[in-house]
């Protein structure tokens, strides 16, 4: 057995991105150059043997998958385990105004410990999320592989979750706009094959 190869591909960019915390904003869609990112992503799975695109329920994400998955001729399948992670009382806040707030330096210091946005989730949490999607995956196309289109703080706490390494080492995995992460799963073990961004 081959394991399960899994794509993680970070949404495309879009005009809030370094600007504003667009979490689960409705509306946000890819910017002309998150489209250009989401078409090359598309090119450097053609020829993979794709069983499956999932997708965060944000429009970015499918806006990401859709041509990956239309290349493939399969249906996009919407998981809100892949959404991105709920900020409550941070969503829509500039990223200057995040950085005078204690409890968002906090959260970056300590991801694996510190409770999150006031009203929102925690680390810990979007990280269980994201793992099962993956567990599931693995379980339902064995040998296959899978895409997995969502966001960066979700998709890098599912790669440390996999690899065994704690929250808090959160900031040392980079995963850009457009940007894709390979990782295989076995049942009881799992290898970083590709971590991939757009230059």
């Amino acid at each position: 057995m081959t394991g399960t190869l899994v794509h993680l591909v970070r949404h495309g960019a879009h005009d809030l991105v370094g600007h504003v915390l667009a979490g689960r904003m409705p509306g946000v869609h890819l910017s002309a150059e998150g489209c250009a990112q989401a078409e090359r992503l598309a090119d450097r799975l053609a020829n993979r043997p794709l069983a499956a695109v999932l997708s965060s329920p944000q429009l970015r994400a499918q806006e990401t998958a859709a041509p990956i998955a239309a290349r493939h001729g399969l249906a996009i399948q919407v998981d809100p385990g892949l959404d991105e992670l709920d900020f409550g009382a941070w969503q829509g806040m500039g990223f200057g105004a995040l950085q005078e707030r204690a409890d968002w330096r906090a959260w970056n210091r300590a991801r694996g410990l510190a409770p999150g946005a006031p009203s929102g989730e925690a680390m810990v949490q979007a990280q269980a999320r994201a793992l099962a999607v993956l567990a599931q995956a693995r379980a339902r196309w064995p040998g296959s592989e899978v895409v997995l289109a969502g966001h960066q703080d979700v998709l890098r706490a599912a790669l440390l979750g996999v690899l065994g390494a704690p929250l808090d080492l959160f900031g040392r995995i980079a995963l850009a706009p457009g940007g894709r992460a390979a990782v295989r799963l076995w049942e009881d073990h799992a290898e970083l094959e590709a971590l991939d961004n757009p230059p």
